[in-house]
């Protein structure tokens, strides 16, 4: 700081410095900076357009690679879909729950109608399914019960056919 105080009315009150003189070149030398400017102008444009080159094309895999992913869980998503119209539509048709997943992987069709057309169609021409059909051997009769172990077959048959006396 300076021993001597101005405010700013004297700051303002006192010439400026003067003006150093302006220093002149050379043809030459104003061509040269010129060209070194130019170079180096073009020089980073070229980067920039490579690093711009470099970056797009990284990015571009990855979308591509995104997209890819996207149509592959879709595929899936549709599938899964699809399954899910084909085991509703075997439960709705009243098919036992033990047999749902095989009745169903026989349907065919994309939509829910085919679907539902091809399940009413295999109902047809397999029939109703029972969930629990005993066996029974037509053979044997009308299966009678069990003979005791000191009664008479024969007695046990003619009653029956005959009646009670």
């Amino acid at each position: 700081m300076s021993d001597e105080a101005t405010t700013p009315a004297e700051a303002a009150a006192k010439p400026a410095p003067a003006a150093e003189k302006a220093e002149t070149f050379g043809l030459e030398y104003v061509q040269q900076l010129r060209g070194e400017a130019a170079k180096y102008r073009n020089e980073k444009k070229e980067a920039v357009e490579s690093a711009r080159a470099e970056v797009t094309q990284h990015w571009e895999t990855k979308v591509q690679q995104a997209t890819n992913a996207t149509a592959d869980v879709q595929a899936e998503l549709s599938a899964a879909k699809t399954d899910m119209v084909k085991v509703t539509t075997a439960l709705n048709l009243g098919v036992p729950s033990e047999r749902v997943v095989q009745f169903a992987s026989i349907l065919k069709g994309g939509s829910e109608e085919e679907i539902r057309a091809s399940a009413e169609s295999a109902k047809e021409l397999f029939g109703e399914v029972k969930a629990n059909q005993s066996a029974t051997d037509p053979t044997q009769g009308s299966g009678g019960g069990p003979v005791p172990l000191n009664g008479d077959p024969i007695l046990a048959a003619l009653v029956k056919a005959v009646g009670p006396k």
